[in-house]
């Protein structure tokens, strides 16, 4: 614990200070363009694989990276979800698994979180993309889900990928 609270301590005394105006904006507001959910474990910390500051990433984070189907006693994670899409307006949605983890399904997951009603407006709008993402604890990398082909391929090489699939509008 003494590492955790010397960490508070430099994050005051260096982070913070470096910071001050994005902390000031952020005391009255937010506005992410993305949910980002992923697992708890501890080797994936979503704000430093993704280089984001503070405010720019809504997160939740559960074992295995679960999304619940929608029902009717709406828990912690289907709450978020539909406060990230109908109050915050995010653009993008990324589930995010990791190497090493029996839990993670993230096509599942996918399926699952198409059954919000607020998940399912904003796609059927065009407002929304989702994203499938397993990232490579030993190498860095992040493998991304192409929603056309069904298959994972490096996000390096193809940072345009989504799980979305193209719809074709008349």
């Amino acid at each position: 614990m003494k590492e955790v609270i010397e960490g508070f301590l430099k994050f005051q005394r260096e982070a913070f200070v470096e910071r001050t105006a994005l902390f000031q904006r952020l005391a009255t507001q937010q506005s992410p363009r993305t949910l980002f959910i992923s697992c708890s474990d501890s080797r994936l910390v979503p704000e430093l694989i993704t280089q984001r500051e503070p405010g720019d990433l809504f997160v939740i984070r559960n074992a295995g990276n679960i999304v619940p189907s929608f029902g009717p006693e709406p828990g912690g994670v289907s709450a978020s979800v539909e406060y990230a899409v109908a109050a915050l307006g995010v653009e993008d949605i990324v589930i995010c698994g990791h190497s090493d983890c029996g839990a993670m399904t993230a096509i599942a997951q996918l399926t699952n979180i198409k059954t919000h009603p607020s998940v399912a407006v904003a796609l059927e709008q065009g407002r929304l993309k989702l994203h499938g993402w397993v990232y490579d604890i030993a190498s860095g990398g992040i493998e991304a889900l192409n929603g056309e082909t069904r298959r994972f391929i490096p996000l390096a090489t193809n940072p345009e990928v989504t799980a979305t699939p193209a719809v074709a509008r008349f």
